[in-house]
């Protein structure tokens, strides 16, 4: 398993209750689905989602823990699939950019 930790600055982390609402609306705008949400046994009080992209192969997921401040994506070896590595990099990318140091925000289509 791969795990992709997303850098959060302590301004946006604030916004905890936004955070759930904004990766949702965001990841569908990259023409992912939902296939699972729910809580790991591993972190109570988590938000993880699996993600995947309709008619392929492979699931993306990611969780986000309030109570730690954090949000990282992960990989299965068994899950991988071409639009994971291609995607994960602007993913990441877009995240920071909106929950980073110098934050931003991602646009409607979900691009830079």
């Amino acid at each position: 398993m791969e795990i992709f930790d997303i850098a959060l600055s302590s301004q946006s982390t604030a916004r905890n209750n936004d955070i759930e609402r904004e990766v949702e609306e965001s990841l569908r705008n990259y023409g992912l689905d939902i296939s699972m949400k729910g809580t790991l046994a591993k972190h109570p009080g988590s938000i993880h989602w699996h993600w995947i992209k309709k008619g392929s192969k492979g699931t993306c997921e990611l969780t986000w823990l309030p109570s730690q401040q954090k949000l990282w994506f992960q990989v299965h070896s068994g899950r991988r699939a071409d639009w994971i590595t291609e995607l994960l990099p602007e993913l990441i990318s877009a995240f920071e950019q909106r929950y980073g140091e110098n934050e931003k925000s991602i646009t409607s289509e979900g691009k830079r």
